[in-house]
Order: structure tokens, then sequence, then C-alpha cells
């Protein structure tokens, strides 16, 4: 990493490199820059390589070609709507093309007749025409200079173009000609790595698939050795974290267990067993229960809660929904009270009336409530816990570190109980939450339905489409996640909003509706009722996180 102390243009705001304004400088923290030294690190998502230059009838449709063509004829200006539209025609010895441009007139000057120019864009067949649409333009003589070079392509938001990026990278760059280097030299020459400076230059402006070959494996190198790094440290700390909480075994777990009217799996037992001696050990637990949706985790995780009740302590379950959070709550409700027992659950979740939110936190502090159910207003200022000594967030993967630390911070040294039904490999697992002892619920509940994944390419879209229809005539339901919910938060990223109106023209007749995190908690819960009672046939979700 870069020892910001010996290089302070590291450290400066983004705003100080020159075409930096406060506009771009707020899209770019969008992206999470905000340092120079964030801007360096801000790696390309792909690359741009440019081909040799083709007559046009070498063009092939659907792929990003290069032409060298001249203008023939006069250019065509047509305003439609709030566009204007330049279309004209260009060829060469082997064939003519259409070249069109949306909102950009000025072409109009820069275009000179009888002048071969190389346009760059994404080929298309129209009638017996080939058309580029938008092409990039060049002259001859400056495509060749970059012809076969890797072009950085990066990851944006709406109104942070490709391009500005670019220009301010290669700013950056020349703005920080130093790059702190931590490896010794002896490592470096061992290992076949690049000095760590040159690897940040190369992996923005590679000349060759080797030279970013390279770049990569020194960057991938320092980001493994700094996890390594980071998962010994948790360790050590996790070894050195005394368990101040004394839990005794309790006749409630037995009486929630003969109640029940079923088992627990062999799986269920197991791991129950491990959590238990967790709790009850010399130190402070921390696992993950990885496993299928279905799978039985929510039991486990109440068991857990209810020993820690019944041993005088406070437990706390935080869920990345507030659907979510009151199935939980309704749950543990229904629990306590058809089997007697001793654990007393509070909701606390950001829709609550002030009075309500101030009825439980008084609880909460007071040590009335022994079970504290919600999302992230469960970390808000406010909440003060009477003594907290369990943790546990559901659906870990949906939670930031901040978060789940800012819970535990609630409580002194607390227990930590993770839960995720993304299905991921144990190895896979033991890396991404290195310093989690990690348990498998690999055994479904008995009656249950298997859960069948599948994933496949946008091509098959008509397929799951007919599929749909198909479910939803014989009764069943189903729901889409989108990653957001407005066009353009991510670039070239599926959004709920527009989603949900293309479902709409592809399955008419099909009762669908749309939920996200942005509605009003009011109008979520009156949606997921409509879709409990049948009154819907499909959702288009968005799988932001709602905030508390």
């Amino acid at each position: 990493m870069a020892d910001k102390r010996k290089n302070p243009s590291l450290i400066e705001n983004v705003s100080s490199l020159k075409g930096v304004g406060d506009k771009s400088s707020a899209l770019f923290e969008k992206c999470g820059i905000k340092t120079v030294e964030d801007l360096l690190l801000y790696f390309p998502r792909d690359y741009d390589i440019c081909g040799p230059v083709k007559s046009v009838s070498e063009l092939v449709p659907g792929e990003v070609n290069a032409v060298r063509v001249s203008l023939v004829g006069n250019m065509v200006f047509r305003p439609v709507r709030n566009l204007k539209i330049l279309t004209f025609t260009a060829a060469d010895a082997t064939g003519e093309m259409t070249i069109t441009y949306f909102n950009m007139p000025y072409m109009r000057n820069n275009i000179k007749p009888k002048t071969f120019y190389v346009f760059r864009g994404l080929v298309q067949k129209k009638g017996s025409k080939m058309v580029m649409e938008q092409p990039r333009m060049y002259k001859y003589e400056d495509y060749l200079e970059i012809m076969g070079s890797m072009q950085p392509k990066y990851s944006l938001v709406k109104g942070l173009s490709n391009q500005l990026v670019i220009k301010t990278v290669s700013q950056a760059l020349m703005a920080s000609p130093y790059l702190e280097e931590y490896l010794p030299s002896t490592m470096r020459r061992d290992l076949d790595l690049m000095d760590f400076s040159e690897a940040v230059r190369k992996i923005h402006f590679p000349s060759s698939m080797d030279e970013y070959s390279f770049a990569r494996r020194r960057l991938a190198f320092n980001e493994i050795l700094d996890f390594i790094i980071k998962i010994r440290l948790l360790k050590r700390e996790e070894e050195e974290s005394i368990n101040g909480y004394v839990y005794k075994e309790s006749d409630e777990e037995t009486k929630l267990l003969k109640g029940l009217p079923y088992k627990l799996t062999d799986k269920q037992a197991l791991i129950w067993h491990d959590i238990k001696e967790d709790l009850m050990g010399p130190h402070i637990m921390n696992r993950l229960i990885q496993g299928d949706v279905g799978s039985g985790k929510t039991i486990i995780a109440f068991l857990a809660l209810l020993l820690t009740a019944a041993n005088g302590f406070q437990g706390a379950i935080m869920a990345p929904t507030e659907v979510l959070a009151r199935q939980h709550y309704e749950g543990f409700c229904e629990m306590a009270d058809a089997y007697g027992l001793c654990i007393k659950p509070v909701l606390l979740v950001g829709s609550m009336t002030a009075a309500k939110k101030r009825a439980a936190y008084e609880g909460i502090e007071s040590g009335e409530f022994n079970c504290i159910v919600g999302t992230n207003a469960l970390i808000q200022e406010k909440v003060n816990y009477k003594n907290l000594s369990l943790v546990i967030t559901d659906e870990q993967h949906r939670f930031g570190v901040k978060q789940r630390e800012m819970l535990s911070s609630k409580g002194t040294n607390t227990h930590i109980l993770a839960m995720s039904a993304t299905p991921i490999p144990r190895t896979l697992a033991i890396i991404l939450y290195g310093d989690l002892h990690v348990s498998i619920l690999d055994e479904m509940p008995g009656g249950r339905i298997p859960i069948k994944n599948c994933v496949v390419g946008t091509e098959y879209r008509p397929t799951a489409y007919k599929f749909i229809k198909d479910q939803v005539s014989k009764g069943h339901q189903c729901y889409i996640i989108c990653p957001m919910v407005e066009e353009g938060e991510i670039e070239g990223a599926e959004n709920v909003t527009e989603y949900s109106e293309k479902i709409r023209k592809v399955l008419p007749g099909i009762r669908i509706s749309t939920l996200h995190g942005k509605m009003k908690p009011t109008e979520k819960e009156e949606i997921m009722q409509s879709f409990a009672s049948g009154e819907i046939d499909e959702i288009g979700r968005a799988s932001c996180r709602e905030r508390g």
C-alpha cells in the first residue's frame, strides 16, 4: 500500500485534478472515489482492444469494427422530438455504409468531403446496408497509434463517462509518480512480481495481454496477502477474546424441542450442539451457518436466542428487510406463546411510529425485552441494550462489515452468529468469512421440496417467460429480483422499475406488482399481503437494502 506520509498527493481530493469540478467529483464519489489514491486503485473492469482497420466489405454485423471511409454526398440533418439526428453515407473502394450520430450536430463541421477517416463502433446490418451509430472518429494516423492497444473500460454511474475516467486516471498517474513499495526486492525477484507502482500503471494502460497479466498477478498477490494478514489478526483477536458470559444448560431448550411438531435433523442437532459449546466455551463465538432456503437455520437461531434469554442475557437478530424482520418476530412470538417460553421478543424497524419506538427503546434498555428483532434500526444511537451477549445477522452477505461491527459493539465482546442462504462451497466460505467458524447446513428437513438452481444467459429469457406463464396458469406465483431500483444507478444493470414494465408487455394478463426498498413501509406491507393472499401473480423486486 502507498505510504501517504511520503506521497501527500495521494490523499488529495480527486477534485484537485484538472477537469474535475464539483459535479464530476460527486459522480466519482458515487463510485467510491474520493482521493487520488482511490482513483489509482479503481481498476478497469474490462478492456477495449482496437483491432485492425477493415474495408466496408469486411465489416461483421454484431462486432465492434474500425473502418476507413470518406463522406459520399451530403449529410442529412433532421430533428425528431428531442433528438437531433445526423446521417450520411460513407464509402471506400469496396462498398458503402451509413453512419448516424444523435445529438452531435457539430460533427457536420468535423467531417470534410474527400477526406478519409477511421470510424470505430458496433456494426449493424439494416436491409442490405452496414450501419454504425455513434462511432468514434479518428484521423487515420491517430488510430494507427492506438491500434492493438488495450483501452480501459471502467464501471460507471449515470453521468460519468469512460473518457473522463481515462483522462483523470492518466493525469493522476503523472501527478503521483511514486507509490510506496512494501515488498522487499528479493521477494519480488523470487516470486517474479512486478513493482507495485509499475503494476498500477500497467493495469490501467497495458500495452499487451502479457503486460496486463503480469500487472494483474502482482495486484492479486497484494489482495491475497492483505486478506491473509487481516484474517490472522482476526484469528488472534478471537483467541484472545475471553467469553465473559456464563451460559448454562436450560430446561427452556428441552421444553421447546419436546413441543415442536418435528424433530431437528441430524445436521441441525449437530450445529446446535456446536453453538452451545461455543456459548459455554472459554472464547467468544464467531460462527457462520450456511444453508439453503428451507434448510432450517431460523429454528437454530431461535434456540440460541432462547438459551441466551434463559441465562438472563439479551440477544438481537438483524434482518436486511422489514418484511423478513416481521416474519422472524411473528414466528418467535408464536413459539414463545405456544410453548410458554421465557423469551420476550420486541420488534424494532424504521417504519414504526415514534411512540412505538420509544416504548421499544425503554423496554430494551430496562431488560424487559430479551430478544430484539429488527433491521438497521437495531444499530441506531438511541438503542441502548442492558446486557446484549448474542448478535445474529440473517442473510450475512447483505450487511457490510461496519453494520455488523456496530451491532456487536452495542454489547461487550458479544457472541456473533451469522446466517446465509448464499450457496457457496465450504472452501469459498472459509475464504470469504475467514474469521468465522463455518457450519454447513446441507440436510433438508423431511417433506421440504428441494431447491433447484440454474444459471443461464440472456438468450434463455424467452424460455423463462414461457415457464413463468405456464406456472401462473397452474395457480403458482413467482418473483424476479433486479439489482437496481431505478435506471442509471449502475451502468448496464437491470432495474426493477423498467423491468416490471417490460414483463407486463411480455406477459399480458398476469397480475404484476413492484416492490423495492424506496417504497413506504405501508406500501411494501400491502403488496406482500396481496402476494401472500394470491392477489398478485408476480413481484418484480429490487435487491437494494432497506433502511432502518
